[in-house]
């Protein structure tokens, strides 16, 4: 249930929304969840935000991204975890952007790690090429994990980040009642309206107040 859970008086998919909204290059945003029938509410809750629901197989989520794949014909696909309530969307359009300028497949940060969790933006040649291998059990689950074992079969290029994406350790990504509390507490102490909670500002927050942590 957590995607539904509220943050800052709205459902932490709601934050997701807002803030796919503000994207720049994104002209599509797809609810892609499974037939499972605890999934019900979700459908619900994207239709009245006027949002594409594709649902299919609970153990296939390659497949939910196929049928969004062959409706829309995508130059880009950008996959958002349905977990993460300040998803940048600003740093989404510098993916994008990068992505075509540099002509490749896929984007390496130029660091190990990266504060933004559970974002990643691919070409449409590279999800192509995934079909290829779309019978492959970690395919079918991950979508991607492809690309980082097998390299040489795509054209990968480079992200530079700002200092403040590079990962201190901190997790924005909602897996845990204590995730969710700490998402609850950067907000309250915050007092920014729902959504509007920069990733730079909860760092700031952090900075300023450890106890968070």
């Amino acid at each position: 249930g957590k995607t539904m859970a509220s943050i800052a008086g709205q459902p932490l998919l709601w934050h997701i929304i807002e803030r796919l909204k503000r994207s720049v290059h994104l002209t599509k945003i797809i609810l892609a969840t499974s037939e499972s029938k605890e999934n019900d509410i979700l459908e619900e809750f994207f239709l009245k935000e006027k949002i594409f629901v594709i649902r299919g197989d609970e153990h296939d989520v390659l497949s939910r991204f196929e049928e969004a794949f062959q409706v829309y014909n995508p130059s880009t696909i950008t996959r958002i975890c349905g977990d993460c309530p300040l998803v940048e969307p600003s740093f989404i359009d510098r993916l994008i952007e990068q992505i075509v300028q540099q002509e490749v497949d896929y984007l390496k940060p130029d660091c190990s790690k990266i504060i933004h969790q559970g974002i990643e933006t691919i070409s449409n040649s590279c999800f192509r090429r995934n079909l290829s291998f779309k019978d492959h059990p970690i395919v079918k689950e991950h979508v991607t994990p492809f690309i980082y074992e097998n390299p040489s079969l795509y054209k990968i290029g480079k992200i530079r980040l700002f200092d403040y994406e590079k990962n201190s350790g901190i997790r924005f990504s909602v897996d845990t009642q204590s995730d969710l509390k700490f998402i609850r507490e950067l907000y309250k102490k915050s007092a920014k309206k729902p959504s509007l909670l920069s990733m730079k500002e909860a760092l700031d927050l952090i900075d300023r107040d450890p106890s968070l942590l």
